[in-house]
């Protein structure tokens, strides 16, 4: 029987030595279609590298001296391809293109350390590795120049196959060879506004190959994003196209328009952000078959897809957040996936016919996460929460209740919230396991994640609604979504606090300081108190994200990012806040956060800061980990 108890002073068994015990992530999956071996990227806390795995055997491929991560587009993505037990990497910090074959690694590309690979794919008859380059020879990010290259694995001759273009993504063969897809876009766009779709023949030429009869088969710059392209047959492909205004399957035949294969649109998208090189959410299983998974709510769902019919059967999906859908063979798939009680693991999902002509489904976990040793009763399940912005435009949020065991609140009490500001800003916050989330919750805290416009997964107009209102739209959004969920009863309207980190602890010292009157206090981790610094400090991915968020250029709009900027306001702040940053950012100097907090005390209000020694921009050190969300702990429970 539960005890009744004030909310937010459980006792609870989680502690932040919990969120920094031992735990394995999962980037990337990678099937040797020719073998039928699936391997994966994972990073293991007691080592800053990523390391390629045998997933079934649970061997390393790669040695203690290499470390399997790309950084194209400053955040990297697909950093390997394999056949026929070779796989095919790239490597820091020499940037080299490596194969590892039983263990033994060698270098095949030339030694040019301006050069940068990543989102790999292997020809399936010939030694050629295609990939994106980009080259750093002038380091400048507006000199940066990015292409297609062919690498011959026996000669290590690199061969540019396509350019002219500011950005290629998603190389892939066709099963035969003879063809190849790919994606492009140019500045002033960036991947969130457009991306469009190439289809050519691959010919033969001086001993490589070489590139002919280009189709550009669906994306129009500015206007609609084509992506993950994944060969259906030899002449035709599947991809992710949003001209409808969602993300949704779409089919491209040889010598035919690209039709959508689906009778009619879903309010759902079936694609990512393209944040990283990659990014695969579905999987063709056949030339008529595919598993896809879509964004609904802020949670995925699972789907079978007859690709000639365009019929859509929905599974029953027991993992809220899933990446990289990688085909095993004509009934299966391996994704990494994530739920309320487990963290992530990789997960092999099979298809079992039933006489009906619908699909069962058997869910596996292949290779677990350090087990949470920790009752699922401790572990809140994520209500999906969808509101009205203030232009009665729908607006999400994801609920998660006070959850213990052991306790309950007290009669007609209601708990205090942890709203939590998202990073991005265009991404979404995640659905799944959380230390973080759980230290509150078990101790009888709300925690609210809301998808504020500009939040992925919502479709196209729902994440354009940032573009010029960055620290205007979303700010307004949580406070929105805050206020509803009071007037749901959910949360004590005099309890809750704000934290978030970059973007979102932009957000958070925006809010604070827009909204004060809806907060007890804030944590900004890392968050930018001037916006022209985003603008100064960004790789060419990045140059114009700026311009979309704010409206334009500093030298255009300079009132704009000043008045945007909580650096000039930092004596509208009452609400006691937390500032948590490192001493070695260069997007956010640390003589700023000084005075910024100088500022707050001095017109009377409370300001804390906790100075990273040896951190910049982010929290690289997980050891200092535990003192941040401690600290941060101690703040929310003596103030709020």
């Amino acid at each position: 029987m539960k005890s009744p108890q004030s909310y937010g002073t459980w006792k609870s068994p989680v502690s932040t030595e919990m969120i920094t015990q031992e735990a394995l992530t999962f980037e990337d999956l990678v099937v040797d279609a020719l073998r039928g071996r699936l391997y994966h990227t994972e990073k293991r806390p007691s080592d800053p590298r990523l390391i390629i795995v045998d997933t079934e055997r649970k061997q390393d491929v790669i040695g203690d001296q290499y470390h399997a991560r790309s950084i194209i587009n400053g955040y990297g993505g697909r950093v390997m391809a394999a056949k026929d037990n070779n796989i095919f990497f790239t490597n820091i910090p020499d940037f080299r293109i490596y194969k590892a074959t039983d263990g033994h690694c060698e270098a095949i590309s030339p030694a040019r350390p301006e050069w940068r690979f990543g989102d790999l794919d292997i020809h399936p008859t010939q030694g050629i590795v295609v990939c994106v380059r980009e080259d750093h020879t002038n380091p400048a990010a507006s000199a940066v120049q990015t292409s297609l290259v062919a690498l011959d694995t026996e000669k290590g001759s690199v061969t540019t196959i396509a350019e002219g273009w500011d950005f290629y993504a998603d190389p892939t063969f066709s099963p035969d060879g003879q063809r190849i897809a790919y994606t492009r876009w140019n500045h002033p766009d960036s991947a969130f506004h457009s991306m469009q779709l190439v289809v050519a023949d691959v010919v033969a030429s001086d001993g490589g190959i070489a590139l002919a009869n280009e189709v550009v088969v669906a994306g129009e710059p500015g206007k609609s994003i084509a992506q993950q392209p994944q060969w259906l047959s030899d002449d035709s492909l599947m991809f992710i196209y949003d001209i409808s205004g969602w993300g949704q399957p779409w089919k491209f035949t040889i010598g035919a328009s690209a039709r959508p294969i689906l009778r009619s649109p879903i309010a759902e998208d079936f694609s990512e952000a393209h944040w990283f090189h990659g990014t695969s959410t579905y999987a063709v299983l056949s030339p008529a078959l595919a598993i896809c998974s879509a964004l609904s709510g802020g949670l995925t769902k699972l789907y079978v897809l007859d690709t000639d019919h365009g019929s859509l059967g929905q599974l029953d999906n027991p993992y809220p957040v899933l990446k990289q859908v990688r085909a095993l063979s004509e009934t299966s798939v391996a994704f990494v996936g994530s739920k309320a009680d487990q963290g992530s693991a990789i997960i092999r999902l099979t298809l079992l016919p039933e006489l009906s002509g619908s699909w069962n489904t058997k869910f596996e976990v292949v290779v677990p996460s350090t087990a949470v040793d920790l009752s699922t009763d401790y572990m809140p399940r994520p209500q999906s929460l969808l509101l009205s912005d203030d232009q009665g435009r729908s607006l999400h949020a994801l609920y998660f209740p006070p959850t213990s065991p052991d306790f309950e609140g007290l009669p007609g009490e209601k708990p205090p919230a942890v709203v939590s500001f998202h990073a991005g800003p265009n991404y979404r916050p995640s659905a799944g396991f959380d230390w973080i989330r759980l230290l509150y919750t078990s101790r009888g805290w709300a925690w609210i994640e809301v998808m504020f416009g500009g939040s992925t997964g919502f479709g196209r107009e729902y994440q354009h609604r940032l573009e010029g209102q960055f620290g205007i739209r979303d700010v307004n959004d949580v406070k929105d979504a805050t206020q509803q969920i009071i007037e749901l009863g959910l949360i004590d309207p005099r309890r809750i606090a704000l934290r978030g980190g970059t973007s979102g602890g932009y957000g958070v010292l925006r809010s604070l300081i827009l909204h004060p009157d809806l907060y007890a206090a804030g944590t900004s981790y890392f968050g930018l108190i001037d916006l022209r610094t985003i603008h100064e400090a960004t790789q060419k991915f990045q140059m114009h994200y700026a311009k979309h968020l704010v409206g334009g250029y500093p030298d255009e709009i300079p009132e704009a990012y000043r008045e945007r900027s909580p650096r000039y306001d930092a004596e509208a702040i009452k609400n006691p806040v937390l500032l948590i940053y490192g001493k070695l950012s260069p997007q956010v100097p640390f003589t700023q956060i000084e005075e910024f907090a100088r500022t707050i005390v001095s017109q009377g209000h409370r300001a804390e800061v906790l100075a990273l020694e040896n951190e910049g921009h982010r929290m690289r050190d997980t050891k200092i980990w535990r003192t941040c969300f401690q600290t941060e702990l101690d703040f929310f429970e003596k103030i709020v």
